[in-house]
């Protein structure tokens, strides 16, 4: 129990982490005059290997050397962040909200799945 609960910390902080690295990539892009859905990119880049590295040595310490996690984690990414950008788009383009407030509606669709996927998928425990 007690390293679940540090484990689960440890993924808050690895959320909080990826989250403002993030942000301040997007919204900075968004500052200098860079196209929403280009800003959302550039920032999930430098989050995706950030994350990768945070989840695999500090928050599971997973010790597999194969690529099976890597490979399971960009399949990961590109459903979460599949669903990141199809939000942000409705938010951003048919329903006309501000593109900062959208940024952060659609990080909510991308955190959720993102946290499913790595939990019981990219960083299993071998059966």
């Amino acid at each position: 129990m007690k390293g679940s609960l540090l484990q689960l910390g440890k993924a808050f902080w690895t959320g909080v982490i990826n989250t403002g690295l993030g942000y301040v990539v997007i919204f900075g892009a968004l500052y200098l005059g860079v196209e929403p859905v280009l800003s959302n990119l550039l920032g999930f880049t430098v989050g995706l290997i950030t994350s990768f590295f945070l989840n695999k040595y500090w928050v599971m310490q997973s010790s597999e050397k194969s690529m099976g996690e890597v490979y399971r984690f960009l399949v990961a990414f590109g459903i979460a962040y599949s669903l990141n950008l199809a939000a942000l788009y409705v938010f951003v383009y048919p329903m006309g909200f501000n593109p900062y407030g959208s940024q952060i509606l659609a990080g909510l669709f991308y955190f959720f799945t993102f946290f499913l996927l790595n939990k019981f998928y990219v960083f299993r425990s071998p059966v």
